[in-house]
């Protein structure tokens, strides 16, 4: 089953009176579960693309089909509450709150959504700092923690709602690399446990080595490596 189905994804802005194409015609399948890599300097448009799978940017032409809904089809209510259930998202920056701590932090996407009892949602973060390895450090804030503290906090903040789709947007790029490689590591096995489906990008050829795809991104041109 295709989770991510795009079809002859386009946008462009207006430059001087000329459009400029940031993607041109980009067709995408991603299975269930598949770990796919976007490859391609920065300014190729493949921060653009990532937003627009998000729900982040409507404004294409072209059709996105996540999780079996055309994202154009809906509201901007409902687009909210999509992304809220459906997408996690996870950025080179972290995108922490450094006056909530760690446990706050991820508990962060309840406050847009309900019905779920306060002991389910401890439990849950309870599991997920387990996942991430990171129990000792729940009720720390993020200026204290490291570059690879900061990004198990951010995965499992993204897990939360238990998303079908997980966005990575440089997510090594402020890491060593045995911080980075550890991070790919424990993205590789949340994969294999919860079936999550990965689209990363990135401008770093490391992060190839655990994905099932690779595609590269140039003058608004997806080609498969």
């Amino acid at each position: 089953m295709d989770i991510i189905k795009l079809e002859n994804i386009s946008k462009g802005f207006l430059f001087d009176g000329k459009r400029k194409d940031i993607l041109n015609g980009v067709n995408l399948n991603v299975k269930k579960g598949e770990i796919v890599a976007i490859i391609g300097p920065s300014g190729s448009g493949k921060s653009t693309l990532l937003n627009i799978i998000g729900g982040l940017d409507n404004s294409y032409e072209g059709e996105a089909v996540i999780d079996g809904v055309s994202l154009k089809s809906l509201s901007d209510n409902q687009l909210s509450k999509f992304r809220n259930e459906k997408v996690g998202f996870i950025f080179q920056h972290f995108n922490l709150l450094d006056h909530l701590n760690c446990y706050e932090n991820v508990y962060l996407p309840l406050y847009f959504s309900s019905g779920m009892k306060e002991s389910e949602i401890r439990q849950r973060i309870e599991y997920l700092f387990e996942r991430v390895r990171l129990t000792h450090r729940v009720r720390q804030y993020p200026p204290t923690l490291s570059g690879g503290e900061k990004q198990r906090v951010a995965i499992a903040r993204a897990l939360l709602m238990r998303p079908a789709v997980l966005l990575c947007d440089e997510p090594t790029g402020d890491l060593d690399d045995n911080t980075a490689n550890a991070i790919l590591d424990l993205f590789e096995s949340i994969r294999n446990e919860m079936s999550v489906t990965f689209v990363m990008v990135t401008h770093e050829e490391r992060i190839t080595r655990i994905a099932d795809d690779i595609y590269s991104i140039k003058d608004g041109i997806l080609v498969k490596v």
